[in-house]
């Protein structure tokens, strides 16, 4: 778990939307692979202030703190936040709370924090609904989520690679207001690397089933929702592009010729084409569905 170039940028992003505040529990002690430097020479190209700190803590492992490269309290508290803390399952890495997100979080954490951050922890853990409930009893109302997780191409990473489906669908099930949400290519697993930031809205990527996305890039999602009192955690979503296509039945119109309910002969043919052909089909499938590519962001 990590805090690369472009999640601060992305972080930063979101602290000009709405200033950081209040409390942070980070779900996995984060290590940061910036220096103070980086951070101000950052904070700077997003006209952004950072909160001037007593002492700049550098991290506690010895290849990091060589590079310069600070703690992830000492990034946290020049965002804003009073309080920084930092769950983790084991304490080899100096967690705050140690508990099991597999399991119901202690009850004296409920309603704690007004921010927590997920740099890549989610994808470890087994029952995942259990860990999105936590999330949400952990949380104040009026607190948010960031998820920064991984999409494509990391497998044996963790249990899971998350399409950005499952977080929209999930956070809007569960009235949450969602705030960001954004696809992430990078071309190497290098911490300085850029990443290319893409805007993300529900069937943005349909253009992409048949043809994969990234040409071997590694890619992510960066989430951000707001918990409002109305928000809960146990209303399990219907797939959204599910939800639209029955919709669209409902209503008379044409299903897609890409259904698996297609005739045998012209199941041969799309595939014949997606093989032989992947740009040409990609372009194909953006036609037919109407859907352009999904608009870059910024480059970090």
């Amino acid at each position: 778990m990590g805090i690369a170039r472009g999640a601060v940028r992305l972080l930063l992003d979101e602290s000009k939307k709405r200033l950081f505040q209040g409390s942070i529990l980070q779900l996995g002690k984060q290590n940061c692979y910036f220096t103070m430097e980086d951070l101000r020479k950052w904070a700077l190209l997003h006209g952004m202030s950072l909160r001037d700190l007593a002492k700049i803590e550098k991290s506690n492992i010895k290849e990091l703190a060589d590079n310069g490269y600070i703690d992830s309290t000492t990034f946290f508290a020049a965002l804003g936040f009073d309080t920084v803390e930092s769950c983790d399952y084991s304490d080899f890495e100096g967690a705050t709370h140690i508990f099991d997100l597999n399991l119901p979080a202690p009850k004296e954490l409920h309603g704690r924090y007004d921010v927590i951050f997920d740099g890549g922890t989610i994808e470890h853990v087994f029952n995942l609904p259990m860990a999105l409930s936590n999330i949400h009893a952990l949380l104040k109302p009026g607190g948010r989520i960031l998820h920064i997780s991984p999409s494509s191409n990391y497998l044996e990473h963790g249990f899971y690679m998350f399409s950005p489906t499952f977080f929209h669908d999930y956070y809007l099930a569960n009235r949450y207001q969602l705030d960001a949400a954004y696809l992430f290519e990078m071309k190497k697993r290098k911490e300085g690397d850029m990443w290319t930031v893409f805007q993300y809205q529900p069937g943005v990527m349909h253009r992409y089933i048949f043809t994969g996305v990234g040409k071997g890039k590694r890619l992510g999602v960066y989430f951000a929702a707001t918990k409002t009192e109305k928000s809960v955690s146990d209303m399990v979503p219907q797939q959204g592009y599910y939800n639209k296509a029955w919709n669209d039945t409902d209503s008379g119109s044409q299903a897609s010729p890409f259904t698996p309910g297609q005739p045998g002969a012209i199941r041969v043919k799309v595939k014949r084409m997606i093989k032989n052909f992947p740009r040409l089909t990609e372009a194909v499938a953006g036609f037919y569905w109407g859907i352009k590519k999904p608009p870059l962001y910024a480059k970090y």
